[in-house]
């Protein structure tokens, strides 16, 4: 993978080291320092952390009147926040609403960033260590749900509603001016596919009568400011700064005692707050101070699997349509029993089987459906078929309970809907996003504006309906979500429809990476059924060839018994270990397996390949390079932990039968060419 769900630098902790509420308006900002967890590497990783004020933490309750701005802020998966080195300074502003030069020279920073490329300024500080300021608001580097935690209604919680803008907004941590105050505070990441849980609140501080500290903390606790009292101070919070005043304990920062306040115009941002506090963070930069980790993302220790179009039926009338899929291994492992398809997208035609052309009278329905990332996707056995089908027009009689499990025939029953008058309970095993594609924008997936918020799936009709005029099913390489974060690339499909005009049908050949889209050309698919029946199979681009698919009245109501088996010479090519199922690539793309994504330090040409990815027993590596050759296995810390030198061979193989299951870094060196890529080792 290559989103920021698994590191390859040991996770970082943010820290909050000052805030202030401005000199006016809604001038405010957030300080925030990285520590490490490992002493050993050189950076630490801080991607998907989140940044909130308060969400009920420290004043015990979620209600109207606790200073909770809805929505909360997230670092987003980006490179820039990967690779951190322990001891730099985060700052984020409001980038609409900044304080200028003209009140305080360190103000300058702010408007540099806020005209510089995504909103983005990183430079260094009096003391010499890195800076970065990011402009909320103008910059992708800064995300924001704006939909939870709410007050009212009261929901303190940070999974399950909205998704993330890729620019944030600053209104999502807005800090309160009044004497009953408000707070900072920073979260683990969560809420990310492997790592479901909700945030755990790492530190924060609070200031105002109506907040407290916060005790208990799973990593540190939360501390807390009292305000001068308002007879003296009619200001309150209004125009004020706080910070960290700290030098002697890697705990200091959750102490009270050591946080302090002043005019906003006398902030510091960027900047130590004060000599105490240079030292504190010299402490994070040098290692001297480290801290606890958050949980860590779990490892899937399955193969990875494809998904392939079998048949396709828009029943005997109506809508009691239906789609059987098969599951087969991928080259990265041809011979496993069972494999991963969670994430798989599912679609009708989006224009794939029109020349990649969008418009009317091609059957293009709104959305499309995935498999949910559920352990019931993650091991499913080879040879098995997924029978997706409408429940709300379910003619056939098929089971109304989504399947679990196959059942003795090798088949899962997957019932989509629950409209009628008794609905079926929601089947969160298939999941939808129901805006993309449309018939105007048929090669968007993803949501262009930010995260891809998939939910329990519903509306067959609208959103993979099959036309009676002309239509098509099709299965798409995982993407849009937090480890495929490309957009799903095209796998495999089947198409039907006219041969001529605006909108005519054609097949799609089998290319690098997928199977084809093969087509029939009809002036009807009512009361029809399309599928695969070759008279035998002998590459896995057979599924592409049209003369390998027949059409065929489809089932009467009530007797669509045999629905669920496919061809069996395509089952027992299938469980035969093939080798020429292409696998899908961590971005969204389908690949050959074997391949993975190589950084050339040098820039020279050098190809190598790791496989099998994921490994089990044992990881090849081969490269084209010649004469002396190292090649290095990295663990997640960077450490290196085999390594093999080689004269006049083009190829190296580790025992990895006995390594922790996990992602690891492989380098291969050859003078001054380095490559290095990313693999999985599972068990």
């Amino acid at each position: 993978m290559t989103s920021g769900l698994f590191a390859q630098t040991p996770p970082g902790v943010l820290l909050v080291n000052e805030i202030s509420n401005g000199t006016k308006g809604t001038r405010e900002f957030v300080e925030l320092v990285v520590g490490a967890t490992d002493n050993t590497v050189a950076t630490a990783d801080v991607r998907n952390w989140i940044i909130d004020d308060n969400n009920g933490i420290f004043n015990g309750t979620v209600a109207a009147g606790a200073g909770i701005s809805g929505g909360h802020l997230r670092l987003a998966d980006d490179p820039t926040w990967e690779n951190v080195t322990p001891g730099t300074t985060i700052v984020l502003f409001n980038g609409s609403d900044f304080d200028s030069t003209a009140t305080n020279p360190l103000f300058s920073n702010f408007e540099a960033a806020s005209v510089a490329a995504n909103g983005v300024l990183s430079t260094t500080n009096a003391s010499g260590r890195p800076v970065i300021y990011v402009a909320v608001g103008l910059s992708t580097l800064v995300q924001s749900n704006n939909s939870i935690p709410t007050a009212s209604p009261a929901n303190g919680n940070y999974c399950g509603t909205g998704s993330y803008n890729n620019i944030g907004i600053w209104s999502d941590i807005g800090l309160r001016n009044t004497c009953q105050g408000d707070g900072i505070q920073t979260r683990c990441p969560g809420c990310i596919i492997n790592l479901e849980g909700e945030p755990t609140f790492y530190h924060g501080v609070s200031y105002g009568t109506q907040m407290s500290e916060v005790t208990g903390g799973t990593f540190l606790n939360g501390a807390h400011i009292d305000l001068t009292d308002s007879t003296e101070d009619t200001l309150c919070a209004a125009q004020k700064d706080f910070y960290l005043d700290s030098a002697t304990a890697t705990l200091d920062p959750q102490n009270s005692n050591r946080w302090h306040f002043t005019g906003a115009a006398s902030a510091t941002p960027g900047e130590s707050n004060t000599v105490a506090n240079d030292q504190f963070i010299a402490n994070l930069a040098n290692y001297t101070y480290t801290y606890d980790a958050c949980p860590q993302p779990e490892v899937p220790q399955t193969n990875n699997g494809v998904v392939m179009v079998t048949e396709i039926s828009n029943g005997p009338s109506g809508s009691c349509e239906y789609a059987v899929l098969a599951v087969g291994p991928c080259l990265a492992n041809p011979a496993a029993d069972s494999v991963d398809i969670r994430g798989w997208i599912m679609d009708d035609n989006n224009g794939v089987f029109n020349n990649n052309t969008c418009g009317s009278g091609r059957g293009i329905s709104t959305g499309h459906y995935r498999f949910a990332f559920d352990d019931v996707w993650a091991k499913v056995p080879v040879g098995s078929s997924i029978v997706l089908y409408n429940y709300d027009d379910n003619c056939y009689s098929l089971p109304t309970t989504p399947s679990t499990s196959p059942n003795s025939g090798g088949i899962y029953f997957e019932p989509v809907g629950g409209t009628t008058a008794s609905p079926l309970p929601p089947n969160a095993l298939i999941e939808r996003y129901g805006s993309f594609p449309t018939s105007s924008t048929c090669g968007t997936y993803c949501n262009p504006s930010g995260t891809t918020p998939y939910v329990t799936a519903s509306s067959w009709a609208s959103t993979v309906g099959l036309g009676n005029s002309g239509d098509g099913f099709q299965v798409r390489c995982p993407g849009c979500n937090d480890i495929n974060t490309g957009t799903p690339s095209f796998y495999h499909g089947f198409g039907y429809g006219p041969a001529t005009g605006s909108a005519a049908f054609s097949s799609l050949a089998a290319s690098t990476g997928n199977l084809g889209a093969p087509v029939i050309n009809t002036s009807t698919g009512s009361n029809t059924r399309f599928y695969f029946d070759p008279s035998s199979v002998t590459a896995a681009t057979d599924l592409g060839n049209p003369a390998n698919w027949v059409s065929a009245t489809a089932y009467a109501a009530a007797s669509g018994g045999s629905i669920g088996l496919y061809s069996a010479a395509l089952k027992t090519y299938l469980t035969g270990a093939p080798e020429d199922f292409p696998c899908c690539g961590g971005g969204g793309e389908a690949r050959p397996a074997g391949t993975t994504k190589v950084i050339n330090v040098a820039g020279k040409d050098m190809e190598v390949h790791a496989y099998p990815n994921p490994a089990g027993k044992v990881l090849n590596v081969d490269f084209t390079a010649s004469g002396k050759v190292t090649v290095q296995l990295l663990d997640i810390n960077g450490r290196v932990i085999a390594t093999q030198e080689v004269t006049g061979r083009s190829s190296v193989n580790f025992n990895v039968s006995n390594y922790v299951p996990g992602i690891y870094t492989y380098k291969v060196i050859s003078g001054k060419n380095v490559s290095t890529g990313k693999v999985m080792i599972a068990k």
